[in-house]
């Protein structure tokens, strides 16, 4: 999702410290496999580029399928 090779800032308690732009919403994904990550991260592309909003990531475990769904993500620069 973020080719520019930076990530998100973590929550931190000192995260605002090392910001130079504050995010003003945070946005969470939710996936059960890669094939829902691959959908959910085309459809989260709108919010590239823009500083204001963070993007985070989790898994539900509860698909059958999910092996190297972490990988996958972590692959891509998401936050998890």
């Amino acid at each position: 999702m973020r080719e520019t090779g930076r990530l998100p800032l973590p929550l931190r308690k000192d995260g605002p410290r090392w910001s130079t732009v504050v995010a003003e919403r945070s946005v969470l994904g939710v996936v059960h496999n890669i094939t829902s990550a691959t959908r959910l991260l085309d459809l989260l592309a709108v919010f590239e580029g823009d500083e204001r909003i963070q993007v985070f990531f989790t898994r539900t475990g509860s698909s059958e399928l999910d092996g190297g769904t972490e990988e996958f993500l972590t692959s891509r620069g998401t936050r998890s």
